[in-house]
């Protein structure tokens, strides 16, 4: 096998660190080895449950221990995930599991309640795995059962411009669409800003949801560094701050708002002098302001600013708060490693530095395309070129700024 996929971290982490610990969550911590292991019974159960190479499932939970497992075990036995948003209604749910014709669903004790009705309305789901504490309710498989049960088999090692996952939001009547990508989208975006994301045995800190990309591009870079990823089920200022002091957490991702509640919390003083060494901010754009009071608060700890969207696999570019602190707002850097990027007019031809127009990237994580939607990915993607549908414009080094919504710019005089 010679394409990149997802799963190969967690050969290359079991083989060399077995004893590191990969995931820590409330009284449970797993090593390396077991996570193999327990990634590889889980993928024979999904087998036995008819899961068949590119099959598509769900995963409905807040963050925890089993929810790595269980994305690793899907891409382990061939399928494809589908992450849907614990927030959205029960209609938005069941178009994003029929759109794709999603059977199999994860759950846990959070989101057990809401299966009835999905089962109810939906016309492809079968089959639900429990994930939660206690007994799976009735007409449910007990995930811990599942993995006791089954006997390890070998990975499948699907990978390449093999399709890897489906990420949708929601959108009230109408689904937003279904951004398809490969395990190559994937890895190389994670690959694109690897440097700057994480380091080698670092102790990474989810408090960002994995159901969204960028929680799950974390997630996929701390494995590949055969990192101790520590799991919060969702954030809250004080339990992210317990979990930085208690299990020495190096690194985390979060967005601008939970960033702005840990500044802005008095909870904040027990972070000097802790091994935080790194926090990334996911935006578009990273507030300068916010990244000021960061500074102020710990000066320790290097600040990175992502950018992305789903359709590159999220990442677009990442650059250190250091390198565009004195720039003007809506600083967002350079292009990560695998990608490039022009500003062009409403021509689709490049506009001049300086001049506003739309951020338009193609590199290896540009994703397979909408599902179901050849017209939507045409008018998506045009002679290879993402458009993203955001207003900016470049500076005469070659840096990015990201003003807003192309939608929301007005063109007066002439002018952007």
């Amino acid at each position: 096998m010679s394409s990149l996929y997802l799963t190969q971290p967690i050969h290359r982490a079991a083989l060399r660190y077995p004893d590191r610990l990969a995931t820590v969550f409330a009284d449970r911590a797993t090593s390396y080895a077991d996570f193999a292991t327990r990634v590889s019974r889980m993928a024979a159960a999904l087998r036995r449950l008819r899961l068949r190479d590119g099959d598509r499932v769900g995963l409905l939970a807040p963050n925890s221990d089993r929810f790595v497992e269980f994305l690793y075990a899907v891409w382990w036995a061939g399928g494809v995930v589908n992450p849907i948003n614990i927030r959205w209604n029960d209609w938005d749910m069941v178009q994003a599991l029929d759109d794709c014709q999603t059977r199999i669903l994860f759950v846990d004790q959070k989101t057990a309640d809401r299966v009835t009705e999905l089962f109810a309305r939906s016309e492809h789901l079968e089959t639900v795995i429990y994930a939660g504490d206690g007994n799976a309710p009735s007409g449910m498989f007990s995930y811990e059962q599942l993995v006791g049960e089954s006997t390890p088999v070998t990975d499948v090692r699907r990978g390449g411009d093999h399709l890897a996952a489906i990420f949708y939001s929601g959108g009230g009547r109408e689904l937003t669409k279904g951004v398809m990508l490969s395990h190559a989208n994937m890895m190389s975006s994670v690959l694109g800003g690897l440097e700057q994301l994480t380091a080698e045995e670092d102790v990474g800190l989810h408090v960002a949801p994995l159901f969204h990309l960028a929680g799950a591009m974390f997630m996929q870079a701390l494995t590949l560094r055969a990192a101790t990823q520590v799991i919060s089920p969702v954030f809250q200022v004080d339990e992210a701050v317990k979990l930085i002091l208690e299990k020495g957490v190096t690194n985390t991702m979060l967005v601008s708002t939970m960033l702005h509640r840990i500044l802005n919390s008095p909870e904040v003083d027990k972070l000097a002098g802790t091994r935080l060494r790194q926090l990334s901010c996911v935006v578009s754009p990273c507030a300068d302001s916010l990244a000021k009071t960061c500074r102020k608060w710990l000066p320790a700890v290097k600040l990175a600013k992502v950018y992305g969207v789903s359709e590159m696999a999220p990442l677009v570019s990442i650059v250190s708060f250091d390198d565009s602190a004195s720039k003007p707002a809506g600083a967002i850097g350079w292009p990560s490693l695998t990608n490039e990027i022009r500003i062009v007019g409403q021509n689709g031809k490049e506009v001049p530095r300086g001049k506003t127009g739309e951020l338009v990237v193609r590199g290896a994580g540009l994703m397979l395309g909408y599902w179901n939607r050849p017209a939507a990915t045409a008018e998506a993607i045009r002679d290879g070129w993402l458009h993203t549908g955001d207003a900016g414009y470049m500076s005469e080094t070659g840096e990015l700024f990201v003003i807003g919504k192309l939608s929301d710019m007005v063109v007066t005089a002439g002018e952007n």
